[in-house]
């Protein structure tokens, strides 16, 4: 018969996270009117980061038996979400110096724009493992996290 073990451990401790993503549309515009020719080069560029620093906590349970194991895991961070959206955009035409303003970022968005948000963030996991020595185990998992209070760039 298979040994079997299973420990529980409760967990507190500090989480950071961090998510950048930008989004830059270029588009260069060349008119096929012989009687009426030129050019535009429109950039528009949307940048964000989101910085989350608060408590974690959580529980997670390892059950073993023989060469296998399963691990659960539950944790809840809670803390505060810092969000930055930068907006800028330019427009050339003909070739000439660059306008302030793009197709989607216009002078009545462009800029840096922070704020703070509380946010809760759960977190659930799950990992199958295999023990080929006593030494070495092979696993498999997925872990989820649940981001509330993110800022992203195709919603500016």
């Amino acid at each position: 018969k298979a040994m079997v073990q299973s420990r529980t451990d409760l967990l507190f401790g500090y989480r950071y996270l961090q998510l950048d993503e930008s989004v830059q549309v270029t588009e260069d515009l060349i008119s096929n009117d012989p009687t009426d020719p030129g050019a535009f080069l429109i950039n528009d560029r949307f940048e964000t980061r989101n910085q989350f620093n608060g408590f974690d906590m959580g529980i997670m349970h390892n059950r073993r038996r023989g060469m296998w194991s399963l691990d659960l895991l539950a944790k809840l961070a809670i803390g505060n979400t810092r969000q930055t959206v930068d907006i800028d955009g330019s427009t050339r035409i003909d070739g000439g110096a660059a306008q302030v303003g793009g197709l989607l970022a216009q002078t009545s968005n462009i800029g840096r724009y922070d704020r703070d948000r509380f946010t809760i963030l759960p977190e659930l996991g799950v990992t199958a493992g295999y023990h080929l020595t006593p030494n070495f185990k092979l696993t498999a998992g997925y872990s989820m996290i649940f981001w509330s209070n993110v800022v992203r760039p195709g919603d500016h």
